[in-house]
């Protein structure tokens, strides 16, 4: 949607009243921004739906404004044609993807994050409102480094997450309001009393950035910093040079994590590995990659050891720790390419906006905007930020001020003209067009908000009736959840799960066979869950416990425990499990196989090490019995008193067996 001139219309620079006209869409669009930091940290369906409900009202007010004047009239440049191919390349990923409804939710954020993208694209947003965002934003920082200020003095946090659910994401938020503070003080603010004001703002939110501990967020400040303070004046470069060196010589919270960290932590240096294993992933998936939302579905089969840890395989990585590679892995050469194109098209703009800042109006909203946008890209290089819905949201910001600016003011370039345009004007029909847009916008909304937010709250009330101990409304719930969304696998399980502990308790054969559909159901929809194949080996253990014990209940088991395996081969417990089942049956052979395969992957595993002993016994192998023995004694020793927490995977690892001596 383009209003016709209005690249040519005038600019000052200073953000005009705001219109009848223009209102609606500036209190969504602020409640939108303020409200997102705030909630990450227990997002629930309600704020989903709150969220893209308000995106969706926004674009179609925008679209009925147009229709009002009779005048739509529909642009797409390169820069908007490579965010339009990203899309259809997710789309794509759609029809081969493991976790359908995974790949859906992903789709649907990036369809809200085009949506807005228009919004902000297009007058009035752009003529008025990126201004006060930008205000709005920097507000919005400024509150969440209180809010990260107060849990590291009052409630004794050792890295402060704001509303985040992860501190990297705090990071990046507060960078980019740090940017944008920046791009006002040298390119805008005038006056001691103003520019200290902003200082200070500055000094709060640097000083909680430091309280994230984030090292890709300091990076992406050490970027931010410099580019702006080089794009005001040469000399200024020495403010962040010397900032840095103070920071890396004295001593301070941050400088104390990463110190901490390297001495202590283990998995502190671990993201090559994580690297490296996201590259064998897209070496075999090359082309359309592993689709979107189901990294975290292949990982187990390409995890790597953790030589230090105790539980060498227990760490499983869900996403890349790096935005565009997780993206590119997803979603294959075509999604690398498209980025890439993306990446270069707005780093083509920032240069050429930045060497024409001397004649652009309101300098400081463009560079805040560029050192943001580029300093939360250095940082998505080590964290999963730009992942994160609220960074997107605001990162989107960023994009669209840093386009529109290049294609206002710089007519001259090839790249800002417009390639493919249509210009519709409707006349008499206003009002049956107006019903149209209506009509749409309820279809989108009943199909991308409703029915996921549906889904949801009905499986968020079965769980709860459950949790209580109601039965019989937990499945009722459970069973409306998943005719609302049939295509969520989870919905399958858990109802299998209530089934099978009903069959547990009672019996009852036909709990059995339910529970028995169910996780077939769930593993259809997902054939790479180990979690699903296994729930079903414990269900047919539970049926040869009540004593309806066949060779095809064994079987049944044998296969489930093989398919799990080979989901998740370096998996020390299912091993074991396998091993046990086959000792159980008498096979000594295999048994002594998946054992010996246990401890390799884990040579802490005290109950593999047990379990050994006692097959050496049974088979008269005293030597080898007596060294099992040997290093279960020492292992229990050492580890009695280890501090497991509440990790199950260490627990299992580490139990002590009572017989053990």
């Amino acid at each position: 949607m383009r209003q016709g001139g209005y690249r040519q219309g005038k600019r000052t620079g200073k953000a005009a009243r705001l219109s009848p006209e223009v209102a609606p869409y500036f209190v969504l669009l602020g409640i939108l921004f303020l409200y997102l930091p705030f909630n990450e940290g227990g997002m629930t369906n309600l704020a989903v739906l709150v969220i893209q409900s308000a995106v969706i009202g926004v674009s179609g007010m925008l679209l009925l404004s147009y229709w009002r004047r009779g005048e739509l009239r529909l642009g797409i440049d390169w820069l908007e044609l490579c965010l339009g191919l990203f899309f259809a390349v997710g789309l794509l990923s759609l029809v081969r993807s493991l976790y359908v409804y995974s790949t859906f939710i992903v789709i649907i954020n990036f369809f809200f994050l085009g949506i807005l993208f228009l919004i902000l694209k297009y007058p009035p947003c752009w003529q008025i409102d990126s201004s006060r965002l930008r205000y709005i934003i920097v507000g919005s920082a400024g509150l969440g480094s209180l809010i990260g200020l107060y849990q590291y003095f009052a409630q004794g946090e050792q890295r402060v997450r704001g509303g985040f659910l992860d501190p990297n994401y705090l990071a990046t938020f507060l960078n980019i309001g740090i940017a944008l503070v920046l791009g006002l003080l040298f390119f805008k603010v005038t006056g001691w009393a103003k520019r200290l004001l902003w200082l200070f703002l500055l000094l709060i939110l640097s000083a909680s950035l430091m309280l994230t501990r984030s090292r890709g967020g300091f990076l992406g400040f050490a970027v931010i910093f410099i580019l702006i303070a080089a794009l005001k004046k040469k000399r200024y470069l020495l403010i962040p040079v010397a900032l840095i060196v103070v920071l890396m010589l004295v001593p301070n919270p941050l400088l104390d994590y990463v110190i901490q960290t390297a001495r202590t932590d283990i998995y502190a240096f671990q993201r090559l590995d994580i690297w490296k294993m996201s590259l064998r992933m897209l070496g075999d998936h090359p082309w359309l990659g592993v689709s979107l939302g189901n990294f975290g579905l292949l990982t187990p089969a390409y995890n790597f050891p953790v030589e230090q840890a105790v539980g060498r395989y227990a760490k499983i990585p869900g996403q890349a720790h790096n935005s565009l590679l997780h993206w590119g892995v997803e979603t294959g050469a075509g999604g690398i390419l498209v980025l890439t194109a993306i990446l270069l098209f707005l780093l083509y703009y920032s240069v050429k906006l930045i060497r024409k800042r001397e004649s652009l109006p309101n300098p400081s909203l463009i560079i805040g905007c560029i050192g943001g946008f580029w300093g939360a890209m250095v940082q998505s290089l080590f964290c999963n930020n730009l992942l994160n819905r609220a960074i997107g949201f605001h990162a989107i910001f960023l994009i669209s001020v840093i386009h529109n600016y290049f294609i206002t003011y710089c007519p001259e370039e090839r790249l800002s003209h417009t390639k493919w345009e249509l210009r519709c004007s409707f006349g008499g029909h206003r009002r049956r067009g107006a019903l149209y847009i209506v009509a749409a916008m309820g279809i989108v909304f009943y199909l991308v908000v409703f029915i996921p937010f549906n889904g949801h709250h009905l499986y968020s009330k079965g769980t709860k009736y459950l949790g209580a101990g109601d039965l019989i409304n937990g499945v009722n719930y459970l069973l409306k959840a998943v005719k609302t969304l049939p295509i969520q696998p989870h919905y399958h399980a858990i109802l299998g799960d209530t089934y099978k502990d009903y069959f547990k308790r009672k019996g009852d054969l036909s709990a059995f066979y339910y529970a028995d559909w169910k996780y077939r159901k769930a593993v259809e929809l997902v054939p790479r869950e180990p979690t699903f194949v296994l729930r079903k080996a414990e269900l047919y253990s539970a049926l040869a416990a009540k004593g309806v014990a066949g060779e095809e209940v064994f079987e049944a088991i044998e296969q489930s425990l093989l398919g799990g395996l080979s989901l998740r081969p370096l998996d020390p417990l299912l091993c074991y499990d396998l091993a046990s089942f086959y000792h159980a049956r008498g096979k000594e052979e295999l048994a002594e196989k998946y054992f010996r395969r246990a401890v390799e992957l884990e040579p802490n595993f005290i109950r593999a090490h047990h379990s050994l002993w006692e097959l050496y016994k049974e088979t008269n192998r005293v030597e080898e019995a007596q060294s099992e023995r040997e290093i279960g004694l020492r292992l229990a020793s050492k580890f009695r008193d280890y501090p497991v927490g509440d990790d199950a995977y260490l627990r299992e690892l580490l139990r002590i067996p009572e017989d053990w001596r």
